[in-house]
């Protein structure tokens, strides 16, 4: 069957309008046909790579639009919508002999009403969901079952019903129970795969029924709630490594290399975890390695990934800018950063040096680059000793591992004939707020939700702002809430407490907590505010 609603330009908020535009024009033809899965299309729905792929996949309505410009090509619109009927005629008369034969294989019989005059049938249904209780999780599959009974005289033809919901998953479902003679039962049950992904969320599923004489039967809705997967939240730690003079500073013409430690910082599992780097200053900045698989990191799984780029000789700006993404595919987790480095003039570089030097005190930081500005990447304890491999300025180059070094402050360390011994804790310099939120209820017959949480950060929350949209009620993206944390006693904690206005429906509800403009946290729900009068089968 056909969707219950096709989305056009005028569903967008900002559609155009035109005195020229007609409205109300029916389709010409309506075509029912056997959904097939294409030969190339992909398996999995979450395969990332089968989705971006450019290979075209021929499905029904590719293959009608071909057949139609072919056999009943015209060069007006009238013209072709006229031919396309002998067309029309034989793919209908395909596609319902390939129906009959495809339902005949669950035991329906889908055969069309041999007379429009016949007795009237008297339909009773019900519809209940698998599991009972209504509660499901996401990436759950669930069943929908569908009983009717014909209780009259007359046989009821092509019995079939539709669901109606909010939840994508569960709009626009089908059950079909075909032919039911007078006396009789059939029953018909769907498999519904709710998303990996999915937010926690109530909903309501309504149905309609009828057959092909239009003959209904009022089926009772079913109201269900999924429970979101916990997902990963993604700290890191950044150091820009450069093969040129290697004093960790860029300069115009160094190859350089910007190495990452992504840990998972929070209960769920990160999946498919992914990192990106884009160049934010230009053509002028080429990245050779811009994007890693890291693959899966459970909660407080930490590893590392080395991004390569080089900057142009003709780069122009006084900084460069990266922007780096790290996300999990599957529950479309993410954190991202802009990464800014000033561009130095060219220089020498260190001057060889050897020896053994100690932190003289606890918490000594461990630079990138041979400067204050530069990013901290670690911080090393007290007596531990580091081997040198060069100086610059006020600043030693030391070993950290066989593959990067690092600087520490002439100052802050002594010479030591011990032996190198690295007691140094990483500096996870991107950490996102956590948001923790009390959700009594994820239903309401009030026009306002109180909605209570806290923000939590290990630097700093500088605020709190809450979305929430209603596509029905034509609300999008509506912000309702906002508390700033300057100038609190406590920088980097905030309670909040929130009344949300809702409209009848689902409201999706966006709650963002900022560390900076940059670096944000943020959590999405659905809230189902009641419509008056409805009744509901309880689960």
């Amino acid at each position: 069957m056909r969707p219950s609603h096709t989305y056009r330009e005028a569903d967008l908020r900002a559609s155009l309008k035109s005195r020229y535009a007609k409205t109300g024009i029916k389709p010409s033809y309506v075509l029912h046909y056997l959904w097939e899965r294409p030969k190339n299309a992909p398996a999995d729905a979450d395969d990332e790579q089968a989705l971006l792929s450019d290979d075209i996949v021929e499905d029904f309505d590719i293959k009608l639009a071909k057949q139609l410009v072919i056999k009943a090509g015209a060069n007006t619109r009238k013209g072709m919508i006229r031919r396309a009927k002998t067309l029309l005629g034989h793919v209908r008369s395909e596609q319902h002999d390939k129906l009959v034969k495809a339902l005949a294989v669950h035991g329906i019989d889908w055969a069309a009403p041999t007379s429009s005059h016949t007795p009237t049938p008297n339909l009773s249904a019900s519809i209940v969901l698998d599991p009972a209780s209504g509660r499901i999780k996401a990436g759950q599959k669930v069943k929908l079952i569908g009983t009717v009974t014909n209780r009259g005289r007359g046989t009821a033809y092509q019995v079939h019903a539709r669901s109606k919901a909010d939840d994508p998953s569960f709009n626009d479902v089908e059950l079909l129970f075909g032919k039911i003679g007078p006396g009789q039962t059939m029953t018909w049950t769907t498999t519904v795969k709710v998303p990996t992904d999915a937010r926690d969320r109530l909903d309501l599923i309504s149905f309609k029924l009828w057959d092909a004489h239009k003959a209904t039967a009022h089926v009772a809705p079913v109201k269900f709630r999924v429970q979101a997967q916990p997902r990963g939240q993604f700290a890191y730690s950044y150091q820009l490594l450069d093969d040129g003079n290697g004093d960790g500073l860029v300069q115009k013409g160094e190859k350089l290399r910007l190495r990452i430690d992504v840990k998972n910082v929070a209960k769920g599992v990160a999946k498919r975890t992914t990192a990106l780097l884009r160049s934010s200053s230009g053509d002028n900045v080429v990245i050779t390695k811009g994007r890693i698989q890291i693959g899966e990191l459970k909660p407080g799984d930490h590893k590392t990934a080395t991004f390569e780029f080089h900057l142009e000789r003709a780069f122009k700006p006084k900084q460069m800018v990266v922007e780096m993404t790290v996300y999990d595919s599957t529950l479309h987790s993410s954190a991202s950063d802009k990464l800014k480095y000033p561009v130095q003039s060219a220089s020498s570089g260190p001057t060889p040096a050897s020896g053994v030097v100690a932190a003289m005190r606890n918490h000594t930081p461990v630079y990138e680059a041979a400067s204050a500005h530069a990013h901290v990447v670690a911080y090393a304890r007290r007596n531990a000793a580091f081997r040198i491999t060069g100086k610059l300025g006020r600043y030693y180059r030391v070993k950290l591992d066989d593959k990067r070094s690092g600087f520490v402050a002439v100052a802050k360390v002594r010479k030591t004939s011990r032996r190198p011994h690295l007691a140094i804790a990483t500096n996870w310099q991107v950490t996102p707020p956590t948001l923790s939120l009390e959700i009594p209820s994820y239903e309401t017959a009030a026009s306002h939700y109180t909605l209570k949480g806290t923000a939590q950060d290990g630097t700093k929350i500088e605020d709190v702002f809450i979305f929430v949209s209603n596509y029905d009620a034509k609300i999008t993206n509506r912000k309702v809430f906002y508390q700033s944390n300057r100038g609190a006693h406590v920088a980097n904690k905030m309670s909040f407490r929130a009344s949300l206005p809702l409209w009848a429906g689902t409201n999706r509800v966006t709650v963002v907590a900022r560390e900076n403009n940059e670096v944000t946290s943020s959590k999405t729900l659905y809230l189902y505010r009641s419509k008056t009068g409805a009744k509901t089968t309880r689960r």
